[in-house]
């Protein structure tokens, strides 16, 4: 593999530009950190790679690697670029608690983007019962 110009944020969230960096290398050191950080886990093992949701054996570009959450009894699939692009200390967290995105105020109705403020009451009380999850019929 050849040369590249590769952007990275560092731990103070500065992102500084890696100059004639081998590409191999980075990605080999990058996927070489998350299996260590996910070892290091009490709750996260690898469980493989996979494609299209069928195990692999071998990383290809579409590649994801199949990772188990023991807490919450649930499997995650994660891109190799995410692995790539996402600081290790925030995808370790969001793997732990499977909480990949975090958008207060704003949620999506109908197929559009409105904010939580300019709702009625009987809307907000809605929201309110999903979340709870009161909200649903009933057995008849």
């Amino acid at each position: 593999m050849g040369n590249a110009v590769l952007e990275s944020v560092g731990a103070n969230n500065h992102s500084h530009v890696l100059e004639d960096a081998n590409v191999a290398d980075v990605i080999l050191d990058r996927l070489t950190a998350f299996d260590k950080a996910i070892a290091e886990s009490d709750i996260l093992e690898v469980d493989g790679l996979c494609v299209d949701n069928k195990p692999h054996d071998v990383v290809v570009h579409d590649s994801r690697i199949k990772v188990i959450n023991h807490e919450k009894e649930s499997a995650v699939e994660v891109e190799i670029e995410t692995i790539l692009k996402t600081p290790l200390a925030d995808l370790i967290m969001a793997l732990e608690t499977l909480e990949f995105v975090k958008c207060y105020g704003i949620t999506r109705i109908v197929g559009y983007y409105s904010r939580v403020n300019n709702w009625n009451l009987s809307k907000r009380s809605e929201l309110i019962d999903r979340h709870k999850g009161l909200y649903g019929l009933t057995g008849a």
